[in-house]
Order: structure tokens, then sequence, then C-alpha cells
């Protein structure tokens, strides 16, 4: 998946350039999430998940100006990411401790925002999107659509054809599922409702690409 990423970059380098309000941007992110503990009627189990980074592709499209604001609309995908899902239970009348791995959390999505963009010296951007998210773990699978915050400072490097741009962002979802609901019969949490309650809150990397 990076080598296609890194292909379709290298592609849209080769294209004939026009006005320079086009960028194509590589995203690597930390996703940031949150761990959680579910009782039961002699064991208890603690959730957290482990999150490596994950990429994605970011295509950006000038739109026009709002006073000193560049606004850019903005389409990302988001490549699947897989989240290691350890748990571990406790028994309190023994007070023992035991390991277990769940499975993998997966999550594959599709956004599409606009951004306000400052470029003088040092860019900054404020914006928001709308994100698809295909969760599965295991056999089980489903999705969420969730409005994201996000924000970025960088710099802009003009070469003789293109800029070079990069940067730091970051993002925070704006809604998050709440406690999962209970199988009634079991009493453990549905595994849908677990999953949207353990994707990410928030996430923090760095972005490079072209701007053309």
């Amino acid at each position: 998946m990076q080598r296609s990423i890194l292909f379709a970059i290298g592609l849209v380098s080769c294209l004939p350039l026009h006005a320079g309000n086009q960028e194509v941007d590589l995203v690597v992110i930390k996703p940031m999430t949150q761990s959680y503990t579910w009782p039961g009627s002699s064991t208890s189990a603690e959730v957290k998940p482990h999150s490596p980074t994950a990429v994605g592709l970011r295509y950006g499209y000038d739109v026009g100006g709002l006073g000193s604001a560049q606004i850019q609309f903005q389409a990302s995908y988001h490549a699947q990411s897989r989240a290691s899902i350890p748990a571990f239970t406790t028994a309190p009348s023994y007070s023992e401790r035991d390991y277990i791995h769940l499975d993998d959390l997966k999550n594959e999505g599709l956004s599409l925002g606009a951004e306000a963009q400052w470029r003088l010296g040092i860019e900054v951007g404020l914006g928001c999107e709308l994100r698809y998210e295909k969760l599965q773990m295991g056999t089980v699978q489903t999705s969420q659509t969730r409005p994201w915050l996000s924000g970025r400072v960088g710099y802009s490097l003009p070469m003789r054809t293109v800029r070079v741009v990069f940067g730091l962002q970051a993002g925070i979802a704006l809604t998050n599922q709440g406690d999962p609901s209970f199988d009634r019969y079991f009493g453990y949490p549905e595994m849908d409702t677990l999953m949207k309650r353990l994707s990410p809150r928030g996430e923090a990397g760095f972005y490079g690409g072209i701007r053309f």
C-alpha cells in the first residue's frame, strides 16, 4: 500500500503543471485511542488498543479565497490500519490477572472536507471533514461516519516547477461512541459498539507532498 501511494505521488508530479491550485500529500499519523473497562460478575476486562502508525493520501484543490485565507477542498483516503487489542482480565476474588488477545481492530476510511489556509511564510491550516470509517474485528464488521476537526502547521518550498509542502498536523473526532451495549444473554459488550468505542478519538502526525 505504501508503494502504491508513493507511485501515485510520482505519477501526479509528471502531469502538466498549471496555476498551482492543486496539492497531493502523503500523510503519516499516529492514532490516539482510549482504553475501556467493562465489569463482570466474577471478572472485569480492561481493553487497551495499541495502534501503530498509519498512512493516507490527501488531494487538495483551491476553490478560492476568503479574506487572507485560501479555501482548499480536500478528499482523503485513509489506508487500513491495524490496532492490536489486548485485554487484561481480573478475578477480584482471587486477585488474579490474566492476559488475552481479542483480535486486531482494522480501520479504513474516506473523507471529504475543506480547510482554510493562511500561507504567509509559515503555512497554517484549520478545517473540518466528514470521515467514513470501515471497522472490522475478526469476522464482525461495522462502519461509522464522524465529523473531524483538523489543523496543520507547515512550510512551502518553491522548486522550479512545483512547491514542496511539509509539516505537522493533528485531528480530533467531534463525536464518539459511548460505552457499548451488552449482549443480553452472555453479558459481553456487543462487538459493533465496542469497535466504535475503541476507535481513534484523535490523531497526530506529519505530511509531505507537492503543490502544482
